[in-house]
């Protein structure tokens, strides 16, 4: 098993204060790789507050370098301001956002291209899992995003499965399906990249909850997770990174 990665995803919440606490919650760990992406109105602050082995990222990014896009902001910039990491491709971009999976290949270059380490979530809808296609649509969200870079990977590849139905709605994959869908990812990567394949670590990011974790944590094929709801308790976080710890160290 990889060393394992939890990330905690604000989405559109917290504050300076909130912030200030949430990182005094995650000190001491030394075994698991922590990334706590905030708004980014407050990634500066938090950044500047760090004192421990947590990393920050961003929850969005614009593909472009600079330019007149009232509103964003670029890669470069999020690394300037002491961001890490990046999500791209959030089943909430694509769906309430409308973004592409064109546009999520572009904003993954451009992760590559700032410094950044982009975490890639790909997922299917509860209408594509019923009808048999969730295979086929997250094979098409993978290969769409590496076919014309992968020969170029610098940075370890990183990729959240997050079965969109799942999100939101306190239903939680099956472990069978949660492990058949980590393989398959696997062996999609695989199939485009054998030597990065080796370092690809997949987590999953649906629903992870302190009640659910160490089930999840515990199946081989899964590297660590990507909490939402969850994460907005620090002390429920902190649980989570616990249980990740613990079977790493197993």
């Amino acid at each position: 098993m990889s060393r394992p990665i939890v990330a905690a995803n604000w989405k559109m919440n917290g504050n300076k204060r909130f912030a200030e606490n949430y990182l005094a919650a995650l000190e001491g760990f030394d075994q698991v790789d922590i990334v706590i992406f905030p708004p980014s109105i407050v990634l500066s602050d938090l950044v500047r507050n760090n004192r421990s082995n947590v990393r920050i990222g961003v929850q969005n990014i614009h593909e472009k370098k600079e330019g007149a896009y009232t509103g964003e902001i670029s890669a470069e910039m999020a690394f300037d301001s002491g961001a890490s990491y990046a999500l791209v491709g959030h089943s909430e971009r694509r769906g309430m956002f409308g973004e592409s999976e064109d546009l999520v290949s572009k904003k993954y270059e451009a992760c590559i291209r700032a410094g950044l380490t982009p975490l890639l979530c790909v997922g299917e809808k509860e209408n594509e899992r019923s009808e048999g296609l969730a295979e086929k649509v997250i094979e098409r969200q993978i290969r769409r995003v590496f076919k014309d870079k992968v020969r170029n990977l610098s940075q370890q590849v990183i990729i959240a499965y997050e079965p969109v139905w799942a999100i939101g709605s306190g239903l939680v994959a099956s472990l069978d399906q949660v492990r058949a869908m980590h393989k398959y990812i696997r062996s999609v990567f695989r199939s485009i990249n054998e030597e990065s394949a080796r370092t690809l670590r997949v987590l999953y990011g649906g629903s992870l909850r302190v009640d659910n974790v160490e089930s999840i944590f515990a199946e081989q094929e899964v590297d660590g997770g990507l909490v939402g709801g969850a994460s907005l308790d620090p002390s429920s976080f902190k649980k989570i990174c616990e249980a990740a710890e613990k079977i790493w160290k197993q």
